[in-house]
């Protein structure tokens, strides 16, 4: 604020005790802080109506010292959720630093936590240990050590004990993860691993340990079977933990300074909880992260005396894969397949509820990060740290890039995009559908622009927070970091202006071709390492690649017979066979869609297993010319029922086996084939509306600013326009400000091609005089297929709004009108 403006908040600061978001300017537009001042300040705090826990925050930056000051604002903290007060405690440790004095309100407060919870007392012990350990400002590390051993008298031995427990757990850690690093090959450092923490079992087993990560679980053991590493440059270990009823997975990781992860993640579960106070659940997979110090191994003993410059405990989520090891698959070009994420998601998902929650939830996390990812900057995307759980959540991994620092290789910028948003994603939130977007994508852009406008409501939140940890020494956390986020968040625009930008960036994602490049340059590099990835899907010679887990005849009953019955188009350029499947003391057949390269598969499979059975080859008159027209598929029914019959006649080791019944077994492509049929899914959308008489709807709203005049369309979705000539329009919308004679109030948006329902999100400007205009204009709103080079555009449907509607509704407290809808097109125009 300039001089001038806060002179004018300091005189009229009487009037303003209603706003609490006020409070913070006037206090920073105080005309002094000395004794003769601080009256009238401290007057304001008692006449000011009281502040949300989120606003209370603020004055306990910085340039809020003052000891009274500071003290009301723990006053009103105290009225905020224990849930509130937990996520946010790294900023309260963080707050100690700007405290006058060691026994201030802030840490008699957080002492009061600890001993009324002792999840905050494990937490706030954690925290301020990472202070004491990495900390160079003495008067705060100090401060931190104080308010540590006052924990520790405050609550009981067995808490003591606990710390003590964890405090050796991490001893213990240290030195295992410096032996495997010295082991030299992986052959030594995985018995290393093994050997000991086959010592560490054994310690736990006597004296149980609660996990700094996790102090609810009560680890009673180590699962060291299920323990390994990982073959990175700090040779991180994967350790799971036993506990009484349940295990519990973590990353111990030395070498690397994880707090930006640990910030990171607690900035992404801000932001979900921001969501889901609004009732916007977009399904995110938050795990935990707790960064340690070079010191918090040493604490108990000097026996492992360890040097690292950073260490941390990650918690690992469960059944879940890479996007790399997902598309390596079927080898490096896997990156390029759109089907193979959808395709994996069936596998994983073989009942159609299973399916459609798996779907649900690919859609509204993928939604999520996007935005997460965006807002915060994050950079290094690659395959490698992008993941998804067979229950559909998408997460990102390694946060080392953030706040617009971007991974660049050879002087190029390798994150181009302003998130990761890839064809293979689309492609699963469409269901597989031909066209370029569904209801489905629309709902996905819905969520997308929801949850970018609800962080922008709740900005003060992130940036409180962020401006708390400026000055933390966590690498690129500081005052850039925090415009670098209030310019993501686009804070000059209107909730429609940031739709539209945010819906722009989406676009802009899922054309480019840069991420899908850079993911096969990582691809590759992994590769070279890990030789078994260029077998791809054939790895394994005793599973199939689109099956999970293996099937025997004890399961799925005795097959006697197997019929190809015809062959489908459902992909581009894939035919899937259509095989009826005949078991003992059944009257009903099963029917299972196989494609070719599948039935290779078992081929090459059984082969392997059985070197001696003599099987007839699948490719056999197939080799020259094109092998996807119809002639080629006609042959190749013919060889596939002949290498059925001999395949059933043969001995029950090889016809019995569990590959064989496993490829028969039913999956969601046989429950649901109209799911993953692209062509029948088109011909279905077009049956559908000229069957049911679907009325082509467009959502618009209308915004008119008395004051200035203006009137803003906002052009939303388009849903129900009919095929045209055998395909879905190319479609735009136009718009005239009748009576226009000449023809210059005409108004465009962007073609949007292959879509029934297309996603427009853009907004169209007038300029009015007065509100006497709008008594006798109308607005025309058509929606027009783009013809080819040759042919004409036509109009598929229109909607006349006159404007006089905008009289009778009331303004906001913006001085706004506005009319938003669903409007039904009329066939051609008036």
């Amino acid at each position: 604020m300039t001089e001038d403006e806060k002179e004018t908040l300091w005189e009229k600061r009487h009037y303003l005790t209603q706003i609490p978001d006020a409070l913070p300017l006037v206090l920073a537009s105080a005309v002094g802080w000395d004794w003769a001042s601080l009256t009238n300040i401290y007057q304001l705090l008692d006449d000011w109506i009281p502040l949300s826990s989120v606003q209370a925050i603020e004055l306990l930056l910085p340039h809020f010292p003052d000891i009274t000051i500071r003290s009301k604002a723990i006053s009103w903290l105290k009225n905020a959720s224990s849930d509130f007060l937990f996520n946010f405690l790294p900023e309260l440790v963080e707050a100690l630093r700007f405290e006058t004095f060691e026994d201030s309100s802030l840490a008699v407060y957080l002492l009061t936590l600890c001993a009324g919870d002792r999840r905050f007392a494990f937490e706030l012990y954690w925290q301020l240990q990472q202070r004491i350990d990495q900390c160079e400002e003495k008067s705060y590390s100090n401060r931190c050590r104080l308010l540590q051993q006052q924990v520790l008298k405050l609550l009981d031995e067995e808490f003591g004990i606990d710390i003590e427990n964890q405090h050796r757990l991490l001893q213990a850690l240290n030195a295992v993860s410096c032996e495997v690093k010295d082991a030299g090959d992986a052959s030594k450092m995985q018995l290393t691993l093994q050997r000991h923490l086959a010592l560490l079992d054994a310690r736990i087993l006597e004296n149980n340990v609660r996990l700094p990560l996790l102090p609810s679980f009560l680890c009673t053991g180590i699962n060291v079977s299920e323990s390994n590493y990982f073959n990175s440059l700090t040779k991180p270990i994967k350790i799971t933990f036993k506990g009484l009823k349940s295990s519990f997975a973590v990353l111990y990781k030395v070498g690397d300074d994880m707090r930006q992860d640990a910030l990171v993640l607690q900035l992404v579960k801000m932001m979900n909880d921001i969501w889901l106070s609004q009732e916007l659940d977009l399904r995110m997979v938050i795990f935990r992260c707790i960064p340690f110090g070079n010191k918090s191994g040493m604490a108990i003993s000097l026996l492992f005396l360890i040097w690292s410059y950073s260490k941390g405990m990650v918690e690992l989520v469960s059944d879940c894969r890479t996007l790399c090891e997902i598309q390596s698959a079927v080898g490096a070009t896997g990156v390029f397949k759109d089907d193979l994420l959808k395709k994996w998601l069936e596998m994983h998902n073989p009942s159609e509820f299973q399916y459609k929650i798996a779907l649900e939830n690919f859609h509204l996390s993928c939604a999520g990060w996007c935005v997460a990812t965006y807002v915060l900057g994050i950079g290094d995307r690659h395959n490698d740290n992008i993941l998804v759980t067979r229950t559909g959540h998408v997460f990102h991994i390694d946060f080392g890039k953030y706040m617009g620092d971007w991974q660049t290789a050879a002087g190029f910028r390798r994150d181009r995009t302003p998130f990761i948003f890839t064809s293979d994603m689309a492609y699963v939130i469409n269901e597989g559908s031909p066209q370029s977007a569904t209801s489905r994508y629309q709902h996905f852009v819905d969520n997308c622009c929801k949850a970018f406008n609800l962080l922008r409501k709740k900005y003060s939140l992130l940036v409180n927070l962020m401006k708390m940890m400026s000055c933390s020494g966590i690498a690129g956390m500081n005052l850039e970091a925090v415009n670098f986020v209030q310019s993501n968040l686009l804070l000059n625009l209107t909730d429609t202006q940031a739709t539209v930008q945010f819906t722009r960036m989406i676009e802009e994602s899922l054309k480019s071709k840069f991420p899908r490049l850079n993911f096969l340059a990582h691809t590759l590099v992994q590769m070279r390492s890990t030789p078994s990835m260029l077998l791809g899907g054939y790895g394994d010679p005793n599973k199939l690649s689109f099956v999970q887990q293996l099937y025997t005849m004890k399961d799925d009953g005795r097959i006697t017979r197997a019929v190809v019955l015809a062959f489908e188009k459902w992909h581009i350029p894939e035919k899937m066979y259509k095989v009826e499947v005949n078991r003992e003391n059944e009257t009903v057949c099963g029917i299972v869609y196989r494609s070719f390269m599948e039935f290779n598969e078992l081929y090459i499979k059984l082969c392997r297993r059985f070197p001696f059975a003599h099987l007839p080859p699948l490719s056999q008159g197939t080799n020259v010319g094109r092998s996807n027209i119809r002639k080629v598929a006609e042959r190749r029914q013919a060889d596939l029922q002949q290498f059925l019959n001999v395949l059933f006649e043969y001995h029950p080791e090889v016809a019995s086996s569990d590959l064989v019944y496993t490829f028969f077994h039913i999956i969601f492509r046989d429950s649901a084939p109209e799911e993953s049929n692209q062509f029948l899914q088109l011909k279905v959308d077009e049956d559908d509306i000229a069957s049911k008489k679907i009325t082509c709807r467009i959502f618009l709203r209308l915004t008119y600013d008395q004051q200035d005049g203006d009137l803003n369309v906002f052009v939303g979705h388009v849903r129900g326009l009919k095929i045209i000539n055998g395909q879905a329009p190319d479609s735009y919308v136009k718009t005239y400000l009748h009576p226009d004679p000449q023809r210059i109030s005409k108004r465009k948006t962007h073609v949007v091609r292959n879509t029934q329902m297309p996603t427009f999100n853009e907004e169209l400007n007038y300029q009015l005089l007065s509100d006497i205009n709008l008594v006798d204009r109308a607005l025309e709103i058509s929606v027009w297929n783009c013809g080819s080079l040759v042919g004409e555009n036509s109009v598929i449907g229109s909607v006349h709004i006159p404007l006089r509607k905008l009289l009778d509704i009331p303004v906001d407290r913006k001085g706004i009108k506005i009319l938003d809808g669903w409007f039904n097109l009329s066939t051609g125009l008036r």
